[in-house]
């Protein structure tokens, strides 16, 4: 963010409305920053969300696995 200093620091001329182009820079990067954070935290839950569903079809997997080898109880073949 040295930059914004920068353009913070440089000469302006009151007739071309440097101040609000300021304002608006100041604006951009505070939506920027909250977008890259709201990025990073749908990784994140994504990333989570996956496991679980990983978690879950493994766990699907080992119940199917043991109703098929006590399917013998039921008297299926």
């Amino acid at each position: 963010m040295k930059w914004a200093r920068q353009i913070r620091a440089l000469p302006s001329d009151p007739s071309a409305n440097d101040t609000l182009k300021v304002e608006y820079i100041d604006v951009n990067l505070n939506n920027s920053r909250k977008l890259i954070a709201n990025v990073a935290g749908l990784a994140r839950a994504s990333t989570e969300n996956t496991a679980q569903e990983e978690n879950a079809v493994e766990s699907l997997l080992r119940l199917r696995n043991v109703r098929n080898t006590l399917s013998w109880v039921d008297g299926e073949p």
